[in-house]
């Protein structure tokens, strides 16, 4: 290869470099801490939306994870710009990757929700539920059982 080519080459990986560092700088990190887990089996499945129209719903997630449950305080970290979230999770205790509920609808396994919103009669909402990053964040959830 001649000289232009190796200096076009570089460049290119130069600028893939850079651009992936910055996309890495303007995202923050979103620490959620899940306690009050009565079961320490399973999985947690952590729901992050950023959409008030597809909140809670299954594929409406932004980003979603699944957690091994080895403890009885489970932490989760995803890496985010900054923004309005809410966080939608239950322990899938028997790892069936469905939330277990009962004939009325109610989960059978641990569930919750950000800002530890407890639902009356339906999932509550997007505002209910939403928060600010803007810098490195830690949220604190705990499992509701029914």
């Amino acid at each position: 290869m001649n000289k232009i080519s190796h200096t076009i080459i570089l460049f290119m990986v130069f600028s893939f470099l850079s651009g992936s560092l910055l996309a890495q700088q303007n995202k923050h990190k979103l620490t959620v801490i899940v306690d009050n887990i009565k079961m320490v089996s399973g999985k947690l499945e952590v729901s992050l939306y950023n959409d008030p129209k597809s909140f809670p719903k299954d594929n409406g997630e932004y980003m979603t994870k699944s957690i091994p449950v080895d403890s009885n305080i489970v932490q989760c970290i995803f890496y985010v710009p900054p923004g309005t979230y809410a966080i939608a999770l239950y322990h899938d205790a028997n790892i069936n990757n469905i939330c277990d509920k009962n004939f009325l609808g109610k989960p059978l396994e641990g569930f919750g929700f950000s800002n530890n919103v407890k639902p009356i009669v339906r999932a509550p909402s997007f505002n209910a539920c939403k928060f600010q990053v803007s810098g490195d964040t830690k949220i604190y959830i705990s499992l509701l059982h029914d």
